[in-house]
């Protein structure tokens, strides 16, 4: 196996492999299941299998863009909200033709064509604070309250991943951009809240079914938040 092989010249060349990160497409799930492992995200060597943050949310977003009614239904705090792809495409609309806008959003970012959704960029002026700000402040935007949260959760989930340097936290006076250097960081267990969230995203109720992610987004969803977790506490 090629894998193998390339592993174990690394381990030779006196590498330490911490992870493998991929991207969640089924060629690279098929390629985790290739290994034995003690957990889903851990191999039975100690190596991580991890689905690459930035795809993450991209797939989200897709998941979101493509359900029929643009509409994905999740749990915060015991109470059952929604965020509504519409909320998104209505603020587009009411700045598209101002000079001064609130928040980037673009025509390929409130209406992507299918090669625009394999694009970053458009995923993250979606999850951005400018987003969130804009559907908080703009005056003809009303009952957003579902949207704004699931984009809060993503943002904040972006924020934890997008690691840039030791001292990011204090650059960037953003306690979520620190180095994480406790196992009972908080941060920690939001990570594991967003696990919770996509494992029950995907899951039917009382035999209907619920406005939701794919199995695979919110599998690999999951499985990189507890995986990043046990990672972290090691």
């Amino acid at each position: 196996d090629q894998t193998q092989l390339i592993l174990k010249v690394l381990k030779d060349s006196g590498a330490n492999v911490v992870s493998i990160i991929c991207d969640n497409n089924r060629v690279n799930q098929s390629f985790f299941k290739k290994f034995s492992c003690v957990e889903n995200w851990l191999t039975d060597n100690n190596i991580y299998l991890l689905f690459d943050f930035v795809h993450l949310m991209k797939s989200v977003r897709n998941n979101w863009i493509t359900e029929k009614t643009q509409e994905l239904v999740f749990e915060e705090e015991s109470e059952t909200l929604t965020a509504k792809w519409k909320d998104l495409v209505n603020l587009y609309n009411l700045e598209k033709n101002h000079t001064v806008k609130l928040s980037r959003l673009s025509e390929e970012t409130a209406d992507p064509k299918p090669v625009e959704r394999q694009k970053v960029s458009t995923c993250l002026q979606t999850f951005s604070d400018e987003t969130i700000h804009a559907l908080k402040n703009h005056p003809n935007i009303t009952d957003a309250h579902g949207t704004i949260c699931f984009l809060e959760k993503f943002v904040k989930f972006g924020m934890i991943l997008k690691f840039k340097g030791l001292n990011a936290g204090t650059r960037f006076r953003d306690p979520e951009r620190a180095l994480m250097s406790s196992d009972d960081d908080s941060r920690l267990n939001f990570l594991l809240d967003i696990a919770k969230m996509a494992n029950s995203m995907m899951t039917e109720k009382q035999g209907k079914r619920q406005k939701q992610l794919t199995k695979d987004t919110a599998r690999a969803l999951s499985h990189t938040c507890k995986g990043l977790v046990d990672l972290t506490k090691r």
